[in-house]
């Protein structure tokens, strides 16, 4: 079953059911756009930590230094084309409690 939602990523409630949650942020392509981002990229990486305990979260995005600004450890990276743009889908496990208790 998916429920697809359009909205502001913080605002988002998610089911206590654990699943997937992917966002697709902008890119900041731009002129100036990427500086601007950078503290988008970094509260993405801290919604994943904070409210997607046992979570799959993935990150699709076309600017690899925005996505370092996630701070989080990658699983898994795919490679993608949106139009011409290389972009990255992005994997992140979100464990409950430490990596070390899994």
């Amino acid at each position: 079953m998916i429920d697809f939602q359009v909205g502001d990523y913080r605002q988002t409630k998610l089911p206590e059911e654990k699943g997937i949650i992917v966002l697709n942020p902008a890119y900041g392509l731009r002129l100036g756009e990427e500086k601007k981002l950078e503290e988008t990229y970094k509260e993405i990486g801290d919604f994943f930590k904070q409210q997607c305990s046992g979570y799959t979260g993935y990150l699709f995005t076309g600017n690899l230094n925005l996505a370092k600004k996630v701070r989080l450890r990658t699983s898994r990276k795919l490679i993608f084309y949106n139009a011409r743009i290389e972009c990255r889908l992005l994997e992140y496990k979100m464990y409950e409690g430490s990596k070390k208790s899994v």
